[in-house]
């Protein structure tokens, strides 16, 4: 883990003020109260893994508040997955009310007010937070909005699947290699999307071993991004399924497998381009080091994408 801190080490009286300063520096602004009278304990081990924020909280019983005020008050806009491991907790977000035992989670919007609660029939409350930009799910999740602030099991099926994956990546983040935490990040947000269409849109007739294979799919597009010859044919081979098989995965994602990989290399050259370190770079050199091999080309996606020329959208 990246660091840990607990309040252990302050002065009793001051616990519950250095609690709340805390947790508003790791994650969007909250107010903490304490549902106990005794000297309020808390301890949060952080890591990341790219733009995937780690957090493993474990506190006396308390109430947790983010309020409109403070939502006004900051500028993120990102969502989190909320796994219980151990105790109860009870949220309110979106005027939906969710109850955590371990096993169970929740998937929360911090652009919206939410209230948790620790329930005091517990000494002790431990849960793994995800913190994710809300954008990385804008091109997996259509109305986003529906589906947060529900109770969700990760006991069994492709939820067991994730949660044990989440806890690897926790555990062994810190011996993975930088340049491969941004392919696990990817991996990460598709299995919480595959999780959350699996739960909420279930009249897709895809199957948990359908909802596995399109994870490991979408896996090695990232991994072979940046090769031109990336294509159905060679992730076909690579994975020993039927080219028409690999089309039919992407028919509920709301694009096809060809667009996923442009949208995906787009959408790394858009963030190259807005880099000041990469400024040193041609337009068409960051095009074909993201798989590209024709610049015309590269320039009427981009534009179809974003709006804007990448020339334009660069300067």
């Amino acid at each position: 883990m990246d660091g840990f801190i607990s309040t252990n080490d302050v002065n009793k009286r001051e616990r519950l003020s250095f609690w709340n300063d805390l947790v508003c520096r790791t994650f969007p602004r909250v107010e903490v109260t304490s549902l106990v009278d005794e000297p309020f304990f808390g301890s949060i081990a952080t890591d990341r893994l790219a733009f995937v924020k780690f957090a493993e909280v474990t506190t006396q019983p308390s109430l947790v508040n983010r309020s409109k005020q403070f939502i006004a008050e900051t500028t993120e806009d990102d969502v989190k997955a909320i796994y219980q491991i151990v105790g109860e907790t009870t949220f309110n977000h979106r005027d939906r009310m969710a109850h955590l035992i371990p096993g169970e989670w929740v998937f929360l919007d911090c652009t919206q007010p939410y209230s948790l609660k620790h329930i005091p029939a517990h000494d002790k409350n431990i849960v793994l937070v995800l913190q994710l930009p809300k954008r990385i799910f804008n091109t997996r999740l259509p109305n986003l909005e529906s589906l947060t602030g529900y109770t969700l099991t990760s006991n069994t099926g492709l939820g067991k699947v994730t949660l044990d994956f989440i806890q690897s990546l926790w555990r062994d983040v810190a011996q993975i290699e930088p340049e491969t935490k941004p392919q696990l990040a990817e991996t990460l947000v598709d299995l919480l999307a595959t999780n959350l269409r699996e739960i909420f849109y279930s009249t897709r007739t895809v199957t948990r071993n359908q909802a596995v294979t399109l994870v490991e799919v979408k896996y090695f597009i990232h991994r072979h991004l940046t090769d031109p010859k990336l294509s159905a044919c060679m992730i076909a081979e690579a994975l020993n399924v039927s080219k028409s098989y690999l089309y039919s995965l992407f028919q509920g994602e709301n694009t096809t497998l060809n667009r996923y990989i442009w949208d995906l290399r787009l959408e790394k050259c858009r963030a190259d381009l807005a880099n000041p370190l990469h400024s040193h770079r041609t337009i068409t050199e960051i095009a074909f080091a993201w798989g590209f091999n024709n610049s015309t080309h590269f320039s009427r996606l981009f534009k179809e994408r974003y709006g804007l020329s990448a020339r334009a959208y660069r300067y």
